[in-house]
């Protein structure tokens, strides 16, 4: 996993820890949830070797950051913590062309379903609430340079509460596709806020 990451990762749950300290204790979680969030991904990058030279593309890669992008993901739990989810989502592939810089813009639509663990608390005079969480979608990815394609995506996520039924998480998913035309399958790491119900 890219240093980014886990950088990420580790600074959503630092924050969301750190603001529910002064909590009290976590009444029961709503089942329905929306959630909003900014990712990073990092397919592969075809202005570097041997790619670039299979592909007659500028061989000059090395963007120094993921492609950005952002989320929306819908779900609805059972008690015991599964459930179904959807998401949608989109963004922008950087890449080089000989006509100069190019962006393939990618978006998706993927449901399946979602299970999240009961509640973690950690601390006892000032207790923090946390959960983990796990996904397995599937549906159809479209982008400027490759198209419609079918994909499965896989993920973890873990999550702390901020306030009642306002959540901090940061995930990493895994996304496989067909890639007939363009390489897009590749992980990708994600920070953003749920509101439960």
């Amino acid at each position: 996993m890219p240093r980014y990451h886990l950088l990420a990762l580790a600074a959503v749950l630092a924050t969301a820890s750190g603001a529910d300290a002064q909590l009290p204790p976590l009444p029961a979680t709503g089942p329905f949830e929306l959630g909003l969030g900014l990712t990073m991904q990092s397919p592969e990058d075809v202005n570097l070797s041997p790619k670039c030279v299979e592909l007659s593309l500028p061989c000059d890669g090395r963007k120094g950051f993921p492609d950005a992008g952002i989320s929306a993901t819908v779900g609805a739990y059972l008690p015991v913590g599964l459930g179904m989810t959807a998401e949608f989502g989109m963004y922008g592939n950087r890449w080089k062309s000989s006509a100069g810089k190019e962006t393939n813009r990618v978006v998706h639509g993927l449901g399946g379903l979602g299970f999240r663990t009961r509640l973690i608390e950690f601390g006892s005079r000032q207790p923090v609430f946390m959960r983990a969480r796990v996904n397995a979608l599937g549906g159809v990815q479209n982008s400027t340079v490759g198209g419609e394609e079918f994909v499965f995506q896989f993920g973890f996520a873990a999550e702390g509460r901020v306030r009642p039924g306002f959540w901090l998480r940061a995930g990493f998913d895994f996304r496989v596709g067909e890639d007939r035309y363009r390489e897009l399958s590749g992980g990708r790491t994600w920070l953003g806020a749920a509101f439960t119900s």
